[in-house]
This record gives C-alpha cells, structure tokens and sequence, in this order.
C-alpha cells in the first residue's frame, strides 16, 4: 500500500513538473495582448517623459484615455500610478513588445493628479522616471 501512494504521488510531481515546463517553454505572444488594451483613433492620450515641465492632459468627467510610458533598454515599464487614488481609474495596462506600457484610465472625479512610472528590474545604476498630469472637469 505505501509503495503505491508513492508511486502515485511521484506520478503526480512528475506531471506537475513537465506541465511547470511546458508552460514555462511555450512562446509568449504579447500581440494579441497589446490590442485588447486600447482606445479607438483620435481618443485623448498623453505619453509620460522624464522632462520638465511634465505634459498635462485636460479631461472631462468620464472621459477614457491612454498613457502611454516609453521603453527603455533592455528592461520594461512599471505599472502607471496614480498620484490622487479616484481621480483617475486603470480600466487595464499591457507591457508591449517593446518594453513600453500603454493603460487605458477613465476620468472618475473632478481634479488634477499626477501619473508616474519607472522600469523594472530597478537598476543601481539609473534608473529613469516618467511622469504627467491630468487634469479633470465638468
């Protein structure tokens, strides 16, 4: 009996192994990700720099919109933060097949915030900053 459940329970890792493998080998395909993640044409966006002064984008209640954060080396872009939580809420965020990130907000609440975002893994050497504000009215 005890050398059955081992059996069974060898049987179970080494299935789990090669499923942990295979999902590990299988290509990644970020261009089907990179499309449900969007606005269409012509709607307002802003990309994020690391210059001053930071681009500002002026909305109005209820408005969606993209931000957009720019690749940078061999690393990828963070998530996009919020400065002023409930201004402004992320609808959904991609990394693209540059490094870049795009992220589709809507405006929730009158006021202004500002949106930031940096790269990972984090590098001692430099590590770059992107940010800019959106500002939201009736």
């Amino acid at each position: 009996m005890r050398r059955s459940i081992s059996l069974v329970l060898g049987a179970t890792v080494a299935a789990s192994l090669l499923a942990g493998c295979a999902a590990v080998a299988a290509p990644f395909d970020l261009s089907a990700r990179e499309v449900t993640c969007s606005l269409p044409a012509g709607s307002p966006s802003i990309e994020l720099t690391d210059t001053l002064p930071t681009p500002t984008l002026l909305l109005h209640l209820g408005d969606r919109f993209v931000v957009t954060v720019p690749p940078w080396s061999s690393t990828h872009a963070t998530n996009v933060n919020v400065g002023q939580p409930g201004i402004a809420a992320q609808q959904c965020t991609v990394l693209l097949s540059n490094g870049g990130r795009r992220s589709v907000f809507t405006a929730q609440r009158i006021g202004t915030t500002w949106l930031g975002a940096s790269v990972a893994p984090a590098s001692g050497l430099f590590m770059p900053a992107w940010g800019a504000s959106v500002t939201i009215r009736r």
